[in-house]
């Protein structure tokens, strides 16, 4: 038997959760347990808690977050990788695609390490396909502030919506590096709203994954709410660096044209963003040098006068050697 795993990613609040939800209401094997239902994902997220925990700890070890907008992030999350993180993925999958003929695995942390679930898929001789969600940034910045920003509002709205969009172009540039030699599809948000029949049934045939789409009512039907999607925003609605939204847009017109067929020119097109991107990012970070200087020395001085309160030996660590622990990658 021909066995797949697809993968459903995408930058988060991208409408992964509503793919996922649908080919588990369509029968595909989705395993759980999942992440429980909240505020900001009523109908549920159809995300392995395995797969969270999993990739939350390769995160962490890398000192990768999940939206990390740094173009050495994924270097970073690579160099992480054990053989025993390995040797746990495919102990996962093994069970969790065990008899099954398509396994679906939705988690938008998979952006960081799709070449690893490749690699160990493979080990399983299970044909490995990608699913990827399409939401417009200025929406996804609209959903991601309306239910995250309180956590980071030292930020500001305008350094929350920078971070945000950084993430989304890293993630997005990253998912298309990734994928580009597997099997994939490009699914629109609004699309899968709208008219969730048609557009799934052409993704899934777009992947060779064999499942059907009824035409008559379906569970399916209850469980899209189109008016979940509360954030019909534009640009207009954010504040942000012109430059930024500009390659931004580069970024999502070369996908939206994917969505509807492969083009070389979008292909072309997404590769001289990723490399407009780290060089802008680069700059960004020479620019603000002496920000962040000043930001290490108050840090450097708060924590000594922690230690000395606490009667700890004082540790002056110099200037130039917490200075020098910060990345800032050399362009050739």
């Amino acid at each position: 038997m021909d066995r797949t795993l697809l993968l459903v990613t995408g930058a988060g609040r991208s409408g992964t959760s509503t793919a996922a939800g649908a080919l588990h209401h369509l029968g595909v094997h989705v395993p759980g347990p999942y992440l429980q239902a909240n505020a900001s994902n009523p109908r549920g997220f159809y995300e392995s808690r395995w797969s969270v925990e999993f990739h939350n700890k390769l995160l962490k070890r890398a000192n990768v977050t999940l939206t990390d907008g740094r173009p050495e992030a994924l270097s970073l999350m690579r160099e992480a990788v054990s053989d025993e993180d390995e040797t746990r993925l495919v102990s996962f999958l093994s069970e969790a695609s065990e008899g099954q003929p398509v396994t679906v695995v939705k988690d938008p942390r998979t952006s960081w390490a799709l070449d690893l679930w490749a690699r160990a898929a493979t080990s399983l001789d299970l044909r490995v396909a990608h699913l990827v969600m399409l939401r417009h940034p200025a929406e996804v910045l609209g959903s991601r502030a309306t239910h995250y920003f309180a956590r980071t509002s030292w930020m500001g709205e305008a350094g929350f919506a920078v971070k945000n969009l950084a993430g989304w172009l890293n993630a997005m540039l990253n998912t298309d590096a990734q994928t580009r030699e597997r099997p994939r599809t490009f699914v629109r948000y609004d699309e899968l709203l709208a008219d969730w029949r048609t557009t799934l049934g052409r993704a899934l045939a777009g992947l060779g994954v064999d499942v059907s789409v009824p035409s008559g009512p379906h569970a399916v039907d209850e469980f899209i709410d189109p008016d979940l999607s509360r954030h019909r925003l534009t640009w207009a609605d954010h504040d942000l660096p012109a430059d930024l939204t500009s390659l931004a847009d580069r970024v999502w017109d070369a996908l939206d044209t994917l969505a509807d067929r492969p083009d070389a020119t979008a292909l072309a097109s997404l590769d001289a963003a990723r490399a407009d991107y780290a060089a802008m990012y680069l700059g960004a970070q020479r620019l603000a040098f002496d920000s962040t200087q000043a930001e290490v020395e108050a840090a450097r001085r708060k924590a000594i006068r922690a230690a000395r309160r606490d009667g700890a030996p004082p540790v002056e660590p110099t200037h130039s050697s917490v200075l020098g622990r910060l990345r800032f990658p050399r362009r050739s």
